[in-house]
């Protein structure tokens, strides 16, 4: 919603409407009433180093844990990998000036966000071996 907000309304409403989103965010935050919970005056206080070795061995007893990170991080790889390519083609095979090149990019992503659900809906409708041409 930004980049329509600044094109639209212009830096000064942009930035304010943005502010603005902060502050009710803050205070929907604030209104949240927690439960006081007491804590145990017999348990020592742990310091930085124990709380966290202790939530390194429970994230690396967790073989559920430990899939999902491997599997983000070669997800990450492979999308960095096809973010450089994106603009090496950009500019090599499609001579997209520079300053264009931000919004080649982009629009890789909005096509994403629009066309998922668009593909569910046909993938849907027909199967997905004819709709996996359109991905």
């Amino acid at each position: 919603m930004a980049a329509p907000l600044y094109i639209a309304l212009g830096p000064t409403w942009a930035f304010g409407l943005n502010a603005l989103s902060f502050l009710v965010s803050f205070l929907v935050i604030m209104a949240i009433k927690l439960p006081i919970i007491k804590e145990d005056t017999a348990k020592e206080k742990q310091g930085f180093w124990s709380e966290f070795m202790e939530g390194l061995r429970f994230f690396v007893g967790s073989p559920i844990l430990i899939t999902l990170l491997i599997s983000g991080m070669i997800f990450m790889f492979g999308g960095m990998a096809y973010n450089s390519f994106e603009y090496l083609y950009g500019v090599e095979n499609l001579h997209i000036p520079e300053v264009w090149l931000g919004l080649y990019v982009g629009s890789f992503g909005i096509g994403v966000v629009l066309g998922l659900p668009f593909i569910g809906y046909l993938a849907k409708r027909f199967t997905e071996v004819r709709c996996s041409g359109l991905v």
